[in-house]
């Protein structure tokens, strides 16, 4: 279930969440709104790369858990013959 952000963001500041897990917050939400493909992993190196941000992978998977946040995966393909037969 996603949350809409503004609403979501305003409930944390009521909680009191550190500003710094916000900011991350606010930055993973964006990535995974251009592309839901990166799991708590590619995000966390992705926050590195792009933002400078050194976050331990265990904060990483809290914060996309407490926001919502799930890698999308392709499913599996349970019969891999229906690929090889050629379509007219």
């Amino acid at each position: 279930m996603l949350l809409y952000p503004l609403f979501y963001l305003a409930s944390i500041k009521d909680k009191g969440e550190r500003e710094e897990n916000q900011i991350l917050m606010e930055l993973m939400d964006k990535k995974y709104q251009h592309g839901p493909t990166y799991g708590a992993r590619r995000m966390q190196k992705y926050l590195l790369k792009r933002y400078g941000y050194k976050v331990n992978l265990k904060r990483v998977r809290r914060l996309m858990k407490r926001w919502g946040l799930e890698y999308l995966h392709p499913k599996r393909l349970l019969f891999p013959w229906i690929r090889a037969i050629p379509t007219l």
